[in-house]
């Protein structure tokens, strides 16, 4: 059987061990929270450097010598594409006029002159049109550039809500001390308190009892 001195430190031992079990689950449950945060940070930072980036790379076409990069292509495409039917009519009205039979030189070349003519002023009309329409064209590319980066950034910011709700629960989770080691320092706590009453209930004082007491 215990003394009432060797109760008293064992009870004060299983008191203090008890708080110090309670310590570490509050402690390592701060130090999980603290480290879920900061993972949801990085993640949410990178959601965030991607639409920055996204943003920026739009922003690029809309650089004076860019615009007038692509302008000058949608032109020369432009160009070609309402040249090209003249360009074949052309040719084939050609074939026709040779095989059509036997004509004098004079009316070869008037019709070689003529010919070279229509070419040249097809090509300017096709030239004027091309720049008229690639001006609306690039401000319609431009239009959809604009709409696909803002969806872009809105799924973005969609994803990084969605993650920051998992991340939540997460933080919430880590947060919570260890239940099996709380309720037993919670337990060895009150049976230390108890031991260190029930030492103490025929004692006037602490010193009283630790003045009788040998420890060593």
């Amino acid at each position: 059987m215990f003394g009432v001195d060797e109760l008293l430190v064992a009870s004060i031992v299983t008191m203090v061990a008890g708080a110090a079990m309670q310590a570490k689950a509050a402690s390592d449950a701060a130090r999980r929270q603290r480290q879920a945060t900061e993972d949801a940070m990085r993640r949410q930072n990178e959601f965030q450097r991607q639409a920055e980036e996204r943003t920026l790379k739009q922003a690029e076409e809309y650089k004076t010598e860019n615009r007038q990069e692509k302008q000058d292509e949608l032109t020369e495409e432009l160009t070609q594409a309402f040249y090209q039917p003249v360009e074949t009519a052309q040719a084939a009205n050609t074939i026709k006029t040779t095989t059509a039979g036997n004509v004098s030189s004079d009316y070869q070349a008037a019709k070689a002159r003529s010919n070279a003519s229509q070419q040249k002023m097809a090509q300017e009309l096709a030239g004027l049109f091309g720049k008229q329409r690639s001006a609306n064209r690039l401000r319609q590319n431009e239009g959809i550039g604009m709409a696909d980066a803002a969806s872009d950034v809105a799924r973005l910011g969609n994803f990084a809500g969605g993650q920051y709700g998992v991340d939540k629960m997460k933080i919430d989770e880590a947060g919570r001390p260890n239940t099996g080691l709380n309720i037993l320092g919670g337990v060895a706590s009150g049976v230390g308190s108890a031991g260190v009453a029930s030492s103490l209930k025929d004692a006037k004082t602490i010193g009283d009892v630790f003045s009788n007491a040998d420890f060593f």
